[in-house]
């Protein structure tokens, strides 16, 4: 069972610390099964020389089951599969078997040392399904797979493409990594003589695959020296990078939530000195009796000057690794672009001169290496190329710097369009061959797409393009993308135009463009960094000022002023969607702490009597605040612009309103003649855009759930809310606008009286053309088609407050179009909302459906529409 004390396991169950609740699940179903677990190797007696102790267990153990979840593999991980595969060769040789087996969880990607074990169990779709559960114990007892199970393997292997296309290498596809063996020996050589090494070379050149799949798969392999390796990128914050992968180490057993504040606190203290990296490996080794040398992985190490600005962090981390390769068993590894060489290494005259005789450059491969690198991964799969291909394609890649990435992204596009076992020429030239390759997958599936999803596509790109000389990929977090383009991001991702990864420690999801070589053959998108480069260049310095000011508790002296607040302003009104919300509400800030300046210029006193003559009598008197009235102010000054909504003209007529054909309740009964006069009423729901001026002044933001603000109707308002800011919104304008009447609104959702089920048909079948429902969330406004008279989102999208007090029935309510208020038995501590919502089925949305809720109620599905009475 979990926890066995004995020395004999049926299974020892190998896993990365991330993926714990979903493989003690598994343990436990196992257990369930009458098979003895192994789950941790923390159960190992404390103190021991742990590869020994490891080594032992394994050795007791009569299979092993590597659980492979979302990401790489861990590092323990790592160790306790090379024992175990060690293990399952050295019992063939004696005419016995180990089972190996592959155990694949939700969001693994199936990694290619594992292509010749014979059972794979495939948990992805389902990690309950007790038909994979006993292939799995069956996999265990070593009993040969059923003619289902050897389908499902088949199914399984039938995914895994010997070609990583625009992605590195990992570890565990080490097996599968040709054509680098020089200077993988050059790099391990360098590694055992030097404790800082530099693997310098051009986009494209293989770094990271060259250290991930060939240097560390090398070192695990020593018997003379035991390593432990840990791998990061520095991001923006390089201090609060290194930290997480650290903590495993020092705090196996933490709970996920334990480690993240742990690793705060680490990170925290590395930055003002009280904890020095040389202290945290001496006590990682200490803790690992047998680890003779910790490696440190620092890929992209330009990073250190591309994302982080903080220079402070910058020269913490760096004197850092300095000092512990220096004086501990740890060693460093850093890849870096060539062309960042003299700004991320000579830049620092300590690390320069520790790299100085270090450095591995890793030049263009050579036409015999790249051959290795084509032709080997598809002979382990028995694939076979066409006569003449793989000559072609050595051809066209000639000499070139930074080809490797092109070269692996067709073949990957080779084996997709395969024929039986083979690669043919007919598949290499329909897919525009080496140059226009991933060019054409990219032009490919963005045609595809809706025009509204193409613009979309487009922000997503932009916001991972760092321009400059050369125009470079960037790092951003999946909420900076934002939540609406979510859907796209993963699904570029799932096509290998981007790359999504945890950021370490179980932080927030990172997204970037898979390779750079995407930025330089991709015409569209080089046309439109081109066409935005500019606007790119002036955002990345505004990223600069928004680090900046969260890193200093948003200090106001941080904020834009002058000249750079106007830019920001005019930039923001022109490309509203290229923002994030961090960027947005950084220049809102700005804004507001310019008009509150500009407030103080100006004399209230002169400005009431002069201009407004009302709005300071409020204060004290109707507790309005100060702020409040001096917003009302700044508005009919024209010293803020209010956004009005759009408004369209209802010509005023009579109609039957309430349930015509008896679809409903009661409460849309007895169906009557209203007569109802013109009036203007909101082309769209009111907006977050619309309603958030008014909270930028009266304050008390509604919250949008991260579901986007902008065009989105705004939610979580009141029937008071929608009062107050109808209220301030006319004070402002000096226009006169309320919330509907029942009358005016189903009049107006009618397309004038019609007689319609919903807004704009009374087919069913036409329904979503017209109306946002059965969703999981608001779309924009006007993101579907109009009623008859041109006004959007009717039905569905959010419920609407309309002015008229909660009545069970319309017996004797008014047939003059006005509100009905507290006569005949109103209860007006509750108001009536109409339309249904994104979150409704169909019935909801009927134009006489009507319900009455608190006036106080806030609530995820309910916003409002205005109208204004003619002159």
């Amino acid at each position: 069972m979990v926890g066995q004390t004995s020395n004999s396991y049926d299974v020892f169950l190998s896993y990365h610390w991330r993926d714990h609740a979903q493989v003690e699940a598994l343990a436990h179903r196992l257990h369930e099964q009458k098979l003895t677990v192994f789950l941790d190797r923390w159960y190992l007696a404390p103190g021991q020389s742990w590869p020994k102790a490891l080594e032992t267990t394994l050795a007791n153990c009569r299979a092993v089951a590597v659980c492979i979840g979302q990401g790489e593999m861990g590092p323990w991980q790592q160790r306790e599969q090379y024992l175990a595969l060690e293990r399952q060769v050295a019992a063939e040789r004696r005419g016995q078997t180990f089972p190996v087996i592959p155990v694949l969880l939700p969001g693994a990607e199936p990694p290619l040392g594992f292509l010749s074990q014979q059972s794979w169990v495939d948990f992805r779709a389902r990690v309950d399904d007790p038909v994979l559960l006993n292939t799995l114990v069956n996999a265990i007892h070593g009993k040969p797979p059923g003619l289902d199970a050897l389908e499902a393997v088949r199914n399984t292997l039938a995914t895994l493409c010997p070609y990583r296309g625009l992605l590195y290498f990992r570890e565990e596809d080490a097996p599968f990594f040709f054509g680098r063996e020089a200077a993988i020996a050059q790099l391990t050589s360098a590694v055992q003589q030097h404790s800082l090494v530099a693997v310098v070379g051009a986009s494209g050149s293989g770094k990271s695959s060259v250290v991930r799949a060939g240097l560390v798969p090398e070192l695990r392999k020593s018997r003379e020296r035991v390593w432990e390796i840990v791998t990061m990128v520095p991001t923006d914050r390089p201090i609060h990078a290194l930290a997480p992968i650290l903590m495993p180490f020092l705090e196996p057993d933490r709970s996920e939530t334990d480690r993240l504040i742990e690793t705060n606190k680490l990170a925290e203290a590395f930055l003002q000195g009280t904890v020095k990296l040389r202290e945290v490996v001496d006590r990682v080794v200490a803790k690992q009796p047998g680890t003779d040398r910790l490696l440190f992985i620092a890929d992209q190490w330009e990073e250190l000057f591309t994302l982080c600005k903080d220079e402070v962090a910058r020269r913490c981390f760096i004197d850092n690794i300095l000092e512990a390769t220096a004086t501990t068993r740890l060693s460093a590894v850093l890849t870096l672009r060539g062309d960042f060489f003299g700004r991320a290494i000579t830049h620092y005259r300590p690390l320069s001169d520790r790299v100085q005789g270090a450095q591995v450059n890793l030049g263009p491969m050579k036409r015999e290496e790249l051959r290795l690198a084509i032709e080997e991964p598809a002979k382990k799969v028995g694939l076979t190329f066409e006569a003449g291909l793989v000559d072609l394609i050595l051809a066209q890649v000639g000499d070139e710097p930074g080809h490797l990435p092109l070269v692996e992204f067709v073949l990957r596009r080779l084996w997709e369009d395969r024929q039986g076992g083979q690669l043919h020429h007919a598949a290499y030239k329909a897919m525009g061959e080496l140059q226009r390759a991933i060019a054409q997958k990219a032009e490919s599936l963005f045609s595809k797409l809706s025009h509204q999803d193409q613009r979309k596509v487009q922000q997503i790109f932009l916001r991972l393009i760092r321009p400059g000389e050369a125009d470079t990929r960037r790092r951003a977090t999946l909420a900076e993308v934002g939540a609406e383009e979510h859907r796209l991001a993963k699904q570029l991702a799932d096509e290998r135009l981007l790359v999504t990864s945890q950021v370490a420690g179980g932080g927030e999801e990172t997204i970037e463009v898979s390779h750079e070589a995407l930025i330089r053959h991709w015409d569209r998108l080089k046309g439109w960094v081109e066409a935005d480069r500019r606007f790119l260049l002036w955002q990345q310095r505004l990223r600069i000022g928004v680090e900046q000011y969260e890193e200093h508790h948003k200090s106001g002296d941080l904020l834009l002023r002058g000249f750079p607040l106007t830019e920001a302003l005019e930039w923001l009104k022109n490309k509203p969607d290229s923002f994030s919300q961090r960027e947005r509400q950084f220049i809102m800030d700005s804004k507001m702490q310019m008009l509150r300046h500009r407030w103080r210029t100006v004399s209230i006193g002169l400005l009431a009597l002069l201009v407004v003559g009302g709005p300071l009598l409020w204060v004290g008197r109707q507790g309005v605040t100060l702020k409040y009235a001096s917003g009302i102010i700044m508005a009919r000054l024209h010293l803020v612009s209010v956004t009005e909504p759009e408004m369209v003209l209802i010509s005023g007529g009579r109609y039957q309103q309430g349930d015509l054909r008896g679809l409903g309740s009661g409460g849309e009964q007895p169906v009557r003649q209203v007569a109802v006069k013109s009036f203007l009423i909101g082309k769209y729901e009111v907006t977050f855009q619309e309603y958030d001026r008014y909270v930028e002044m009266t304050g008390g933001v509604p919250s949008d759930y991260l579901w986007g603000r902008e065009k989105r109707p705004v939610i979580n308002v009141s029937w008071d809310d929608a009062v107050a800011y109808v209220k301030w919104l006319s004070r402002a304008t000096g226009k006169s606008y309320r919330l509907p009447t029942e009358s005016e609104w189903e009049y107006a959702a009618r397309s004038g009286g019609k007689d319609e089920i919903w807004a704009g048909t009374s087919d069913e079948k036409q329904l979503a053309d017209y109306a946002v429902f059965r969703q999981s969330r608001p779309e924009s406004v006007g993101s579907k088609k109009p009623n008859g008279i041109g006004l959007f989102d009717m039905s569905g999208n959010v419920h609407e407050w309309v002015e008229d007090c909660g009545h069970t029935h319309y017996q004797e309510a008014p047939t003059d179009g006005t509100a009905w208020l507290d006569a005949n038995g109103g209860v007006c501590d509750q108001r009536v909302i109409r339309g249904g919502s994104w979150s409704d089925l169909e019935e909801p949305l009927r134009l006489s459906s009507r319900v009455w809720i608190a006036t106080i109620k806030r609530y995820d599905t309910g916003g409002f529409r205005l109208v204004q009475d003619l002159p």
